[in-house]
């Protein structure tokens, strides 16, 4: 779905299984993945999570966060980042908490961050009441693409706009 980059990072889970149609053998992959992170220009990294998410697999998913935000660092940056979140759902208690502490340790390194959620409620309040535990003033929440890409855009380069917009399908 998303191409793959030295600087971007899908995480999935492969199950395999062969099957045989008449003299032919193919392979069915199913691919379950719970995130997608990905750094294409600049200093703009692209971050989709969706559920389930998993707690066993949220340190991997810190770990390839940081190395991403590290290299934007390493080029006396501050990361700018976008979320898709409208397919995450609510989280469980653990998992809620792990990203608050993980927000938390990230603070320094970010320059800004634009969620984008859904349309329920409950998340709405689970996302803004995370954000607020985190205690950063540049991550802001969204209810439409637009509106995140216009405040995004204040701080990105035309290159990294264009990324930005890419990411979530617009033109323009």
């Amino acid at each position: 779905m998303w191409p793959c980059t030295t600087s971007s990072i899908l995480h999935r889970w492969h199950q395999h299984q062969k099957v045989q149609v008449d003299s032919d053998e193919y392979e069915i992959i199913w691919v379950e993945t719970m995130w997608s992170l990905q750094l294409h220009v600049g200093r703009l990294i692209e971050l989709r999570i969706w559920a389930p998410v998993k707690v066993d697999e949220l340190d991997l998913f810190g770990k390839e966060l940081m190395a991403l935000t590290g290299q934007v660092l390493a080029r006396g940056q501050r990361a700018v980042i976008c979320h898709d979140l409208r397919e995450l759902g609510i989280l469980a208690p653990e998992v809620s908490d792990w990203f608050v502490r993980m927000m938390e340790r990230d603070n320094p390194r970010i320059e800004r961050v634009g969620i984008l959620i859904g349309q329920g409620a409950t998340h709405a309040l689970q996302i803004e009441r995370m954000i607020k535990q985190a205690k950063n003033a540049t991550r802001r929440i969204f209810r439409d693409d637009a509106s995140v890409i216009a405040w995004l855009s204040e701080v990105l380069d035309s290159a990294e706009v264009a990324a930005l917009r890419q990411f979530f399908g617009t033109r323009q």
